[in-house]
């Protein structure tokens, strides 16, 4: 980013600091702007102002841009008039609506801030994944500190509960062949000689 004189001067994209949503109003596009914390949301409100959003899209005509606040959302809110070239029903572009305009719009530069820190994202912690809904319920009852020392263990039980359940279908197949919920005997399986082997001519495998 560089000011009138040419000096470069250290800047930040605004898609590091908010997301943004957009659409059409007829010829006119509307883009949300919603800065990730509070504090985000008071440097955009001195930075992000109607005159810059007018300048970074003057190439689509756009001919005025009103900016509204709202500050319980840290949300900036643009409305930029005559900038679909007509609107969805007549414009001859490839985005009509101006869905588009929510992303470009990230790509903005701003002067870089003091304490850009307190504007990023905030990283969420990441959570073990439960393997099973067994598992998620145990994890579930578990406080965030145990969670973490908890996922091994249900990743190890895994395979045994596996082994009961493969071992409760086998057995449901061989009581009770004709049950129509009763699956399948794998093929190679010692127990595959069963009712329905012996129907078939195939004896049990050894």
């Amino acid at each position: 980013m560089s000011d009138p004189q040419g000096t470069h001067v250290p800047s930040i994209r605004l898609g590091q600091i908010a997301l943004a949503r957009s659409g059409d109003k007829g010829n006119h596009a509307n883009i949300g702007v919603v800065a990730y914390t509070a504090a985000g949301y008071d440097y955009l409100q001195q930075a992000l102002t109607a005159e810059r959003v007018t300048v970074f899209f003057s190439q689509l005509g756009v001919t005025r841009v009103v900016r509204y606040e709202l500050p319980r959302l840290y949300a900036l809110n643009f409305v930029l008039y005559n900038a679909l070239a007509g609107g969805a029903s007549r414009s001859l572009r490839i985005d009509t609506q101006g869905k588009l305009l929510g992303t470009a719009i990230l790509e903005l530069e701003l002067p870089l801030p003091e304490h850009v820190s307190r504007m990023v994202r905030p990283r969420q912690p990441c959570q073990p994944r439960a393997s099973s809904a067994a598992d998620a319920t145990k994890l579930a009852r578990l406080p965030a500190s145990e969670e973490v020392a908890a996922a091994p263990q249900a990743q190890a039980a895994r395979p045994a509960e596996a082994a009961q359940t493969d071992s409760a279908a086998q057995l449901h197949a061989r009581e009770m062949p004709d049950c129509p919920t009763a699956p399948a005997p794998a093929v190679g399986c010692r127990h595959a000689g069963g009712q329905s082997g012996r129907q078939s001519g195939q004896g049990p495998l050894t």
